[in-house]
């Protein structure tokens, strides 16, 4: 692992399976400041890949988004002949015309092989890449079939797919095999032997977010925010205010209230604080007859986990609401390109990013704090800033992309709420608590430069049912992943694994 801060927009891949709410991800992803769309693979499912690729292109081409490359996948499932009824796949193929407008002429834009073009996105990546899969996991299987290596260089796989806890949504269709199925859900069903390989490559390293039914049955789109996505007038808002007012016509029913599954798998990957996470063991049923309960999404107890499960997402847990899906993407800050200096006092300060009057904003800043027990809040910065915190016994809240430097004294910095921070703890009995609540895990994990137990430093761990045991101490090259939950949550610089003991590490 190369320990790096990272300062650029994450890169992206969609692969999504052509459905509208596949395409209202894709152009919230596209609008997104925080990500940088690489490529956007087509895989079998609601589109038949083949016919919709000309589509697709138009839709990039209406929001001059063209230079994205474009993966054509297979047109069959890895293994047998699940497939969602014509009149759906019709839809995409005239991709929900006349909802949605798109130009006549199809851009004169070569597409490719989409297995080939997700393992050379990653491979050619240099930083890690996101994986957004919103449809059948085809084409991800067959990449992982293909080279396997590809995990090392994913970031995170978030996927839209199965049923944990609640009924699947077979049954909205009247006739058997759809009828009889009650407990798969479309994207895993089509493609059972895909998913299940897919959650097997969790077991290998493959870090995979779940964002299932229970997750999508909690969030509701409505009228509002379709007027509301019309009036933020991007290219990318005015789309998806036409795929909404398809599906609330066309697709929204008792058995569906939210038709914008899809929506909500991508701002889960984009907001952490969105939905809390439950490490579970899944498995895929893909023995069972098709209108049995194959494609069910199975919670293995007492299996480590093999993916982070979102079950319970809300917007109370955001600073937006789901008519400002899009506004909001507007209003995000990016880096300052000026760097401003802020200066402590020699007494005990109280630093907080987030308020108003503070001379430190938290974007691209440089900050001394100077001596005094000094209390300093980025949890809520932007991030990209340099926080020197000076003598004294400090207080540093993390939150992400930061380079965090104490000095002599004993220092307290909670990096668990936040993720990809570049820590040193400086001289004294420093404490590093990389985890704040079970079920909020950084993205990114945190690298701490001078972890020494010699010192009496600690790795600590808050409100989890964790204990030294359960975690994983894993070797890489020179340094150690702390690991948890199929997570890394920590690196630790130059330590080997061998030298970490059970009185390195608390809980609390």
């Amino acid at each position: 692992m190369t320990i790096t801060n990272y300062a650029e927009p994450t890169p992206l891949i969609i692969d999504d399976d052509g459905s509208q709410d596949g395409m209202t991800a894709v152009a919230y992803m596209l609008a997104n400041p925080q990500f940088d769309v690489k490529a956007i693979t087509i895989a079998q499912g609601i589109a038949r890949p083949e016919i919709f690729e000309d589509n697709l292109l138009k839709m990039l081409k209406r929001l001059d988004d063209l230079e994205v490359p474009v993966g054509v996948g297979r047109s069959t499932p890895l293994e047998g002949n699940n497939q969602f009824p014509n009149f759906i796949r019709d839809g995409a193929d005239t991709f929900w015309s006349p909802y949605v407008s798109l130009p006549e002429e199809t851009p004169d834009v070569a597409t490719e092989d989409a297995v080939d073009l997700i393992i050379d996105t990653i491979q050619n990546s240099p930083e890690p890449v996101a994986i957004l899969a919103t449809g059948t996991l085809t084409n991800i299987a067959e990449a992982l079939r293909r080279e396997p290596s590809i995990i090392d260089n994913i970031e995170i796989v978030q996927i839209m797919g199965g049923a944990v806890f609640t009924e699947g949504n077979l049954p909205v269709l009247p006739e058997p095999p759809y009828s009889t199925n009650t407990d798969a859900e479309f994207n895993t069903w089509v493609d059972p032997v895909a998913a299940q390989e897919v959650f097997d490559a969790g077991e290998k390293g493959l870090k995979i977010q779940l964002t299932p039914l229970d997750a999508t049955n909690q969030i509701e789109f409505d009228l509002q925010d379709y007027q509301a996505w019309l009036d933020t007038g991007t290219p990318e808002s005015t789309i998806a205010a036409e795929f909404l007012n398809y599906a609330l016509e066309v697709i929204q029913s008792g058995n569906d209230p939210n038709p914008v599954w899809d929506l909500v798998a991508a701002i889960n990957l984009s907001e952490p604080k969105f939905s809390p996470e439950t490490p579970l063991h899944l498995d895929i049923d893909t023995e069972s007859a098709p209108g049995d309960t194959q494609g069910e999404t199975i919670a293995v107890p007492d299996l480590p986990p093999n993916t982070l499960v979102s079950l319970d997402p809300s917007f109370d847990n955001l600073s937006f609401t789901a008519d400002e899906v899009f506004s909001y993407l507007e209003e995000l800050p990016t880096v300052d390109e000026s760097i401003e200096t802020v200066f402590g006092s020699v007494g005990d300060d109280l630093i907080d990013s987030s308020e108003l009057n503070s001379d430190f904003d938290g974007n691209n800043d440089i900050l001394f704090a100077g001596s005094g027990d000094d209390l300093i809040d980025a949890s809520l910065a932007f991030g990209h800033n340099r926080i020197y915190a000076g003598g004294g016994d400090d207080i540093l809240l993390a939150g992400s992309n930061n380079r965090l430097i104490g000095n002599l004294g004993k220092d307290t910095f909670f990096i668990g709420t936040g993720s990809n921070n570049l820590v040193t703890g400086g001289v004294g009995a420093d404490q590093f608590w990389i985890l704040s609540e079970e079920g909020s895990f950084p993205t990114k994990p945190n690298v701490i430069t001078d972890f020494k137990s010699s010192e009496g430093d600690v790795i600590g761990f808050a409100n989890t049912s964790l204990d030294f045991d359960t975690l994983k101490f894993v070797a890489d090259g020179n340094n150690t992943i702390i690991r948890a939950f199929n997570t890394d949550l920590a690196v630790l610089a130059n330590v080997e694994a061998t030298q970490i003991s059970e009185s390195d590490i608390v809980f609390a």
